[in-house]
């Protein structure tokens, strides 16, 4: 029987609504078409009419074989095949949903940049770090922000192996990663931890930073509720005036966290502002942190009080950077193996001749005709684009500078005087290539900039392979 003609809602564009022959039995769908329509087909969604019905539902036995007559529009923009199911056709301005993704898919990783993890320059540099400490000081490894970079899991199980007594991070979300991966030893979260963060840190056990009386008080609250005890830590502020309370305040913040049951307090600390730079400024620091109470365990030594063999008069040393293998004193002191191999591939390599422009913004022209490598790092991966026409990287042993500004994906290479530089070759950022090394230290020279951005600047998604 064929489609019975009923007039349709008025709408504001209706000539190119495809119409069905009238053999076809439509009994379920609610409207007709108009006798006119334009012979050719639209082009763009935006030239069929707009409607407020839903789309239809066709129920005939015969519908499957009756849509293949249907002259229906080309939409080149539409790259998944209808579906064949029945009550699902394309009709009209309905277009057909795009095939699910399958979850199940493995996608493997990005190996054109990547970055390599040293365990045995990691536990070097622990062991370097603990000589000249006295025997009963103990270790509170720097885990913060991934590690500094390097991954912050594989970091915390290679020094907790080593007998490392106690890790630091900046974040609630960082310790209990390190709980949910088996880590059992005290972790002190470094930074300020929110109101809403205090349930969590107290269920994964977490020892909590107070640096005034709002946190205290806020804390105390949230223990007493949960029933649970709340292991703290009282920071002073010495100087830098970031985190912790003035000495008038600390005083204040000791006693309340002494009247409140909830509360134990496992330790006090403060922060060393510029242990590598200015030794005044930090003998400052340490006069105002004999304010700190001796009968508890405190920690004030970074990295650099460390190296620099300052008088040790705290319960535990705590060092961040120099256990990834960079020093932060301009002079000599105890060798530290860098932990961290940062490398990348040679996409294409090309020739340029003289007076070309190279890459974004035309602020590089070649001098003299020059072979060209085309790497697959850029900003995106944690290269500063402050290298741009400043930076190097190894190929081959050979230090090639970077031409022209970083891109977000990529960057150029000079390698005219590399004659067997070719597509896939290692470059290489940070680590070993022939008889030279660059480390993070030379990189943010360049930078103008300093190795603890570029080692946290790398972005976590990249591989880290662990030797």
């Amino acid at each position: 029987m064929p489609a019975a003609a009923i007039s349709l809602p008025p709408t504001t564009r209706t000539e190119n609504f495809p119409v069905p022959p009238p053999s076809i039995p439509c009994r379920n769908y609610p409207h007709s078409f108009p006798a006119a329509h334009s012979p050719s087909p639209p082009t763009h969604w935006r030239e069929f009419p707009k409607t407020h019905n839903p789309p239809p539902r066709i129920s005939s036995p015969r519908w499957p074989a009756a849509r293949s007559n249907l002259n229906l529009p080309s939409l080149p923009f539409i790259s998944a095949p209808p579906s064949p199911r029945p009550d699902n056709p394309f009709f009209g301005s309905h277009a057909p949903s795009p095939s699910p993704y399958d979850s199940s898919m493995k996608v493997p990783p990005d190996d054109r940049t990547w970055c390599e993890i040293s365990t045995s320059a990691l536990r070097h540099n622990l062991r370097t770090l603990r000589r000249g400490l006295p025997r009963k000081v103990r270790v509170l490894a720097v885990v913060k922000d991934d590690a500094y970079g390097h991954g912050l899991i594989p970091v915390a199980r290679t020094l907790n192996q080593a007998g490392c007594e106690e890790f630091g991070v900046a974040c609630v979300a960082e310790g209990v990663q390190l709980r949910q991966a088996g880590i059992r030893q005290p972790i002190l979260v470094l930074g300020s931890t929110l109101p809403f963060e205090f349930p969590l840190a107290l269920r994964h056990r977490l020892t909590l930073t107070l640096s005034s009386l709002t946190e205290a008080r806020e804390l105390a609250r949230t223990a007493r509720r949960a029933r649970l005890p709340a292991l703290v830590q009282a920071k002073l502020d010495t100087g830098m005036n970031r985190l912790g309370a003035n000495p008038v305040e600390f005083s204040e913040l000791l006693l309340f966290i002494a009247r409140q049951p909830p509360f134990k307090l496992l330790g006090t600390f403060t922060h060393l502002a510029c242990a590598d730079s200015n030794p005044a400024f930090t003998r400052r620091q340490l006069l105002r942190s004999s304010l700190l109470p001796k009968n508890l365990p405190l920690h004030w030594a970074n990295t650099a009080a460390l190296l620099s063999r300052l008088p040790f008069a705290s319960t535990h040393a705590r060092p961040g950077l120099g256990l990834y293998g960079s020093n932060p004193l301009a002079r000599s002191s105890p060798r530290l193996k860098p932990v961290l191999s940062w490398k990348s591939r040679i996409l294409v390599v090309r020739s340029v001749a003289r007076g070309e422009s190279i890459s974004y913004g035309a602020t590089f022209r070649a001098p003299r005709k020059l072979k060209v490598a085309t790497v697959a790092t850029g900003y995106a991966h944690g290269l500063p684009r402050s290298l741009s026409s400043r930076g190097h990287a190894l190929i081959q042993g050979r230090l090639c500078p970077i031409l022209g500004r970083v891109t977000m994906d990529m960057t150029l290479l000079d390698v005219t005087r590399l004659p067997s530089a070719r597509r896939g070759q290692e470059v290489v950022w940070i680590g070993r290539s022939g008889s030279l090394t660059r480390t993070a230290a030379d990189l943010a020279r360049e930078a103008g900039t300093i190795p603890w951005e570029i080692l946290t600047r790398i972005h976590p998604a990249l591989p880290r392979h662990i030797s």
